[in-house]
């Protein structure tokens, strides 16, 4: 038996609740919630770039971003642009080209 938060539970219900922990359903979703918090602090700290740094950092700015995006949609007709949700739209691009989250 072991005690448990002023309680007591047996061998096999702590077991149980130890192995729900661990199991693959828990953890992957508890990493993609902390990953989610990490990217939204990440975007709010960082500035929107206004000046290239691709060749430097290998990132775009919003206008590189349409751009290449644009070709990518010309290129490959299986690709298109989304407006996406309203509530998660990126005010730096334009409604109807979008990054889907």
């Amino acid at each position: 038996m072991y005690l448990q938060s002023s309680y007591f539970i047996d061998t096999n219900q702590f077991n149980s609740i130890k192995s729900n922990l661990k199991s693959d359903n828990i953890m992957p979703s508890l990493l993609t919630a902390g990953a989610n918090k990490f990217r939204r602090a990440r975007e709010w700290a960082t500035p929107t770039l206004s000046v290239s740094a691709f060749l430097e950092r290998g990132v775009l700015t919003p206008e590189e971003f349409v751009k290449a995006g644009d070709e990518l949609v010309y290129k490959c007709p299986t690709w298109h642009w989304e407006s996406g949700d309203p509530n998660k739209r990126k005010k730096y691009l334009p409604k109807d080209k979008q990054v889907r989250n």
